[in-house]
């Protein structure tokens, strides 16, 4: 029998990614909506484009696509709020959960 969500829980996830580039690695971190509550550990990539696939899989609208290579562009750092599914969260929190939890 396959495990049913109530309303609240099976409802999307807005979250804010933030990427910051380090000389050799950028660093993904994911926030809660409310921008101080990280829900899952930090994640490294070796290039930008890495990010930008993964963008493209999370399907970021054009404007916080631009938004996040503006900031890319100005300062290495790019920012966007991405919706996740159940699915997506579930599975960011699990198979990369914070240290010390």
């Amino acid at each position: 029998m396959a495990e049913r969500l109530c309303a609240k829980c099976s409802a999307p996830h807005r979250v804010y990614l933030h990427a910051s580039n380090y000389s050799n690695f950028w660093f993904v971190q994911f926030l809660e909506e409310d921008l101080r509550t990280s829900f899952c550990g930090n994640l490294t990539y070796s290039t930008l484009d890495e990010i930008r696939e993964l963008l493209r899989r999370l399907k970021v609208t054009v404007d916080q696509g631009e938004a996040f290579e503006e900031g890319i562009r100005r300062w290495s750092i790019g920012t966007c709020f991405v919706t996740l599914t159940t699915r997506q969260y579930v599975t960011l929190k699990t198979q990369f959960p914070r240290k010390g939890t």
